[in-house]
């Protein structure tokens, strides 16, 4: 009988890796701030486009597209003044502020069948809307008699934001109320009763004037030093499909957008990091890399296969299989140590 082999003692357990750091979020830092942060932004580019919108509509047809207290003055000079100088008639106005009312009742509605996706979806009907109108204007340029019932393009998109824009925190089509807030914090800061939420409202009142004061200032540049005050055709068309990027946004903050999420999917698939598991072992990638890295580490898992069929083959294992199955056992955790980098004690003497 052969010698009986030295009985070895259990290898020491591995000891668990440590938990690798978090890795700082490589986003850009637009997308990092708060949220706070990311409404004044949407409500300042909704305030400019507001004031360049204006700017345009009142060179171009002596009528605003956002401000329906101007058409409704302009209203009724025509119907009850009977001014001649008013530049169109009673029924224009009554055509222009009807369709003002239709974009926010086709907001609210599409909004109560599914909610925070009225922007998304109306947004984008009126910017078509929009940008139809537009085209007209540009196929034939100059006084034309169907020429100011283009406006009816835009306002329904201007009707939907004045109800949207408030989910913001603000309404971004109009200034007189930012000036009353503006009023307000300015008396409760004289008396040194300011908080936190007074100063939030002021900061986003302050932004919506000042968006929409550059927005006007940017579109009456581009006509005077540009172009002439009566050509003003082609310069509201990139409104509107920022306008339905916007509102895009303004719904994916609320409520995140399926789009967005499968982008953010992918592109995390495919720049995940290689991280090890708390208890030491390995992940799939991992274990991968050191089987390639180490090829003696699948031969000694084909030894311990083999001893292990032997051993059921005799029906209990004897000496020389012991010693067979713990040095290969030995040696596949030596080898697969080396290839993975990974922390265990040293094996003990015999």
């Amino acid at each position: 009988q052969p010698s009986p082999a030295p009985l070895l003692e259990p290898p020491a357990a591995p000891t668990p890796a440590a938990t690798p750091a978090p890795t700082p979020s490589r986003r850009p830092r637009w997308m990092c701030r708060s949220r706070r942060a990311q409404e004044r932004f949407l409500a300042s580019a909704f305030a400019f486009a507001v004031g360049y919108t204006d700017v345009i509509t009142l060179l171009r047809w002596k009528s605003f597209a956002t401000i329906m207290t101007g058409n409704a003055l302009l209203l009724g000079r025509a119907v009850l003044a009977r001014d001649p100088k008013v530049t169109y008639q009673a029924h224009f106005y009554v055509i222009v502020i009807c369709s003002f009312l239709f974009g926010a009742f086709a907001y609210n509605y599409v909004e109560t069948k599914m909610p925070h996706r009225g922007g998304s979806l109306v947004g984008a009907v009126f910017a078509v809307l929009m940008i139809s109108g537009e085209l007209v204007c540009l196929a034939h340029p100059g006084p034309e008699p169907y020429s100011p019932y283009l406006l009816v393009f835009l306002t329904p998109m201007f009707g939907m934001l004045t109800v949207a824009c408030p989910r913001l925190g603000a309404p971004t089509t109009m200034v007189t109320g930012h000036l009353a807030n503006l009023g307000t914090v300015l008396a409760k800061c004289w008396f040194r009763h300011m908080n936190q939420e007074l100063k939030d409202k002021a900061i986003m009142s302050a932004m919506v004037v000042m968006s929409i004061l550059v927005g006007a200032g940017t579109g009456g540049w581009l006509v005077i030093r540009h172009r002439r005050h009566e050509e003003t055709e082609g310069l509201l068309l990139p409104v509107a499909p920022c306008l339905a990027l916007l509102l895009f946004f303004t719904d994916h903050l609320h409520k995140p957008q399926a789009l967005v999420r499968k982008i953010r999917r992918r592109k995390h698939s495919h720049h995940a990091p290689v991280r090890k598991m708390s208890n030491g072992n390995l992940s799939s990638s991992d274990t991968t890399d050191a089987e390639r890295s180490s090829p003696t580490l699948s031969q000694n898992s084909a030894t311990l296969e083999m001893s292990a069929v032997r051993s059921a083959g005799d029906g209990e294992p004897g000496p020389a299989s012991g010693a067979v199955t713990a040095g290969a056992a030995e040696g596949a955790a030596g080898a697969a140590c080396s290839g993975s980098s990974c922390a265990m004690a040293p094996p003990t003497e015999i």
